[in-house]
């Protein structure tokens, strides 16, 4: 029977690391047993900054789907047998009726737990050949949800002096201000003009004319609050409570305050008469408007393409708009169901990012023509050069040199061009889908895509309405 030494390494929180129980530091106890013993640990799994009380931690459910490969063949016997190295068993599990099943199933898988004990330095008398025993793990159960009660309170004590225990980064159009009432702790005040710029978002949203992601658009293009938004941040601006005043956190919510708490208690607060903990930047009734715009609103699948209805293959065929999702990046093409032949919708940007002047600076498409011109007088060159060469005009040393300058030149000609390409094409993306639409419908008549050769190229041709 073969045996598989792994090794499972587990740390929530950074009190635990500074006492000792880094994954590190685990990591370091099991290959010192490992050599002590003279055997290899074929893998690790490794938890940083995950609880006990989390099931679907990543490493250990890596951990689980190997070994549930190991199942009893029909003779009772098993072709592997896994060795699991762990510190402690509350690196593993904290909670008896886990523990049992997590029992169940190593014995199933035909799993031996080596349980170090902290002991690997002394000489190892207490390590243990299995889990601990239901009473160990009953006192583990205990220390764990006693952990959150902690912080529990502690979040409501700062919560209660007006403060805004959460760290990072203060919420947009907030800033953070010690609490002169306390002497210590910070918090939040609206920024100057947040209000007004606040209630205009929220309005726009409510409205149901714009969704979250037209929302990121506009708020990237008029720089609110001096910001760069994505997804996330927006999504979090119309969504969290604080911003009609209401501190809510998984431990503590300011609307649940009981009446047996006095005023006195609250006087660090904005409004402590109407339970408001922090300043608000929209009205309680606004936001509401806001969450069911959102809630409400259909969610499609759709996408939107540029070229829609324009792009004709070279069999004559109209090509149909089609994507696919690639690690949540969105790839949009044009497909001929004649021939199946396809091209990408960023191929025909480009060109007609290229082709249509108009909408761009001048400047930037006279440096690209000019930048062309360098390229194409570099390749002549290189094609008299090699005819000089076949020649026997000009020795291999001169031949190889000039080459080399001349890619050169080239390459740093095209790394320019792509650049420019680039800003062409972010400016171009950040206008609104609507107006990128209603650009290329008033200015293309329809987009011809040739057939791949026999290197791969693809011709596209753009007929425009002006000189269609």
């Amino acid at each position: 029977m073969k045996v598989i030494y792994l090794s499972y390494a587990r740390a929530s929180s950074r009190k635990q690391k500074i006492e000792g129980y880094t994954c590190a530091s685990q990591i370091e106890e099991h290959k010192r047993w490992a050599e002590r013993h003279g055997v290899e640990i074929d893998e690790y799994f490794i938890d940083d900054g995950y609880s006990s009380s989390n099931i679907k931690r990543p490493a250990y459910r890596r951990l689980v789907s190997r070994i549930s490969e190991n199942k009893k063949r029909k003779d009772g016997t098993y072709l592997i047998k896994y060795v699991l190295l762990i510190r402690y068993q509350s690196r593993l599990v904290r909670d008896l009726m886990l523990k049992r099943s997590m029992t169940n199933m190593f014995n199933l898988y035909n799993v031996e737990i080596i349980c170090m004990n902290g002991s690997i330095w002394d000489g190892g008398d207490n390590i243990d050949i299995s889990m601990a025993s239901d009473m160990t793990t009953l006192f583990d159960e205990v220390e764990r949800r006693r952990v959150p009660g902690r912080v529990r309170n502690s979040y409501m004590e700062a919560v209660l002096n007006g403060n805004y225990p959460i760290g990072g980064y203060s919420p947009r159009g907030y800033k953070r201000v010690e609490n002169k009432r306390l002497g210590k702790g910070s918090k939040l005040i609206a920024e100057e003009g947040a209000k007004e710029v606040a209630v205009k978002l929220y309005e726009m949203v409510a409205s149901n004319k714009y969704t979250l992601r037209k929302m990121k658009l506009f708020m990237n293009q008029h720089n609110i609050f001096n910001c760069k938004w994505d997804d996330r941040q927006v999504y979090v601006f119309f969504t969290n409570p604080i911003y009609y005043g209401r501190m809510r956190t998984r431990f503590f919510d300011s609307e649940d305050i009981k009446s047996k708490i006095s005023e006195a208690n609250l006087s660090g607060w904005y409004d402590p008469i109407n339970k408001i903990h922090t300043e608000p930047l929209v009205s309680k009734e606004l936001w509401t408007e806001v969450q069911y715009a959102i809630g409400t609103r259909k969610r499609t699948t759709t996408y939107n393409y540029l070229f829609k209805n324009r792009v004709r293959c070279d069999c004559g065929h109209w090509m149909v708009s089609k994507s696919t999702v690639k690690k949540k990046d969105v790839y949009k093409y044009y497909y001929c169901n004649n021939c199946k032949n396809r091209v990408n919708e960023t191929k025909i940007l480009k060109l007609f990012l290229t082709d249509y002047e108009e909408m761009f600076n001048q400047n930037k498409d006279e440096t690209i023509k000019m930048i062309n011109e360098k390229i194409l007088r570099k390749e002549n060159r290189m094609n008299m050069l090699a005819k000089l060469y076949d020649d026997c005009e000009i020795d291999d040393k001169v031949y190889i040199q000039e080459l080399k300058t001349i890619n050169k030149d080239i390459k740093e000609l095209s790394t320019s061009k792509e650049k420019l390409e680039k800003e062409m094409m972010k400016s171009f993306r950040s206008m609104e889908v609507v107006t990128k639409r209603e650009i290329v419908r008033n200015a293309v008549n329809v987009v011809n895509v040739s057939l791949k050769d026999n290197f791969g190229k693809q011709n596209i041709i753009i007929k425009y309405k002006d000189n269609s």
